[in-house]
């Protein structure tokens, strides 16, 4: 990982990927300000956080070269539609990416406040059913405990 201290590698990386800030750190599963503050050398790019972009950078990267991979499968196919299909969903996928960089981070972030609250709320059933669980295995081990003394008892009296 030669150069992982040089934020301007990093951000030159990402640019010539036209990938956003946002877009980096969503896949790195990070907070844009962190990667924000890395970009403009107010953070420090530790080897983790290195680890951590690069990885999303090359999944990036990964993602994109399977989709030209099959894009030109279908492209090869020769029972394909000519690729009519494939230039059908080109032009929807760009006027979907157009409609989203429109949008301003605020936008997108009222966007997301549903599926947040959501994980929220499975978060807490996750909790909870951990909680039964638990309960539940400690019941099980009192039971088993329970016929192991049973069990005792009656080679006791053989």
């Amino acid at each position: 990982m030669a150069g992982i201290q040089d934020f301007k590698t990093l951000r030159a990386k990402r640019k010539s990927l036209g990938v956003s800030q946002v877009q980096l750190a969503t896949k790195a599963g990070i907070n844009v300000a962190i990667l924000a503050n890395v970009e403009c050398g107010r953070r420090r790019l530790s080897l983790d956080l290195a680890k951590i972009l690069y990885g999303a950078i090359a999944e990036i990267e990964r993602e994109r070269t399977h989709t030209i991979k099959s894009l030109e499968a279908v492209l090869d196919d020769p029972n394909s539609d000519g690729g009519a299909t494939v230039k059908a969903y080109a032009k929807w996928s760009e006027e979907k990416l157009k409609a989203h960089a429109a949008k301003s981070e605020e936008e997108l972030i009222k966007e997301r406040a549903p599926l947040r609250q959501r994980i929220a709320a499975l978060l807490l059933r996750v909790k909870a059913l951990a909680a039964e669980m638990d309960e539940y295995l400690a019941e099980v081990a009192e039971y088993r405990a329970a016929v192991e003394k049973h069990k005792a008892e009656v080679r006791r009296l053989k």
